[in-house]
């Protein structure tokens, strides 16, 4: 969690991810290169493992930055809290993202 914020109780969790993902949104516009945003991010990803905005702004972060083995972990979580959610639109789009980037992977390293 960034420094300075405290957990708050269930009713202020809606608060603090909203918060903490326009910080990230600020963090990402300033220097999209910077680490803190993926932290950020991160946190609002322990808080609620399916945060879809959270989810794709990383995702997106990892693929600029070429951090090949975050982005397929990420993807890989998002594809397990989707099954763990029993959502099907949620779980054939995580299998598609991951396998896309899967398959992308392997033929960069064939090549």
């Amino acid at each position: 969690m960034p420094a300075g914020v405290r957990p708050l109780g269930s009713a202020g969790k809606v608060s603090q991810t909203l918060f903490l993902l326009a910080q990230a949104r600020l963090q990402l516009a300033a220097d999209a290169a910077d680490g803190s945003a993926a932290a950020i991010l991160q946190d609002v990803l322990l808080e609620d493992a399916g945060h879809a905005e959270a989810l794709g702004r990383l995702a997106e972060y990892y693929e600029r930055s070429g951090s090949e083995g975050d982005l397929i972990d990420l993807l890989t979580q998002a594809f397990d809290a989707a099954i763990a959610a029993r959502d099907p639109e949620a779980v054939v789009a995580a299998a598609l993202r991951l396998g896309g980037v899967l398959e992308r992977s392997d033929g960069e390293r064939a090549a």
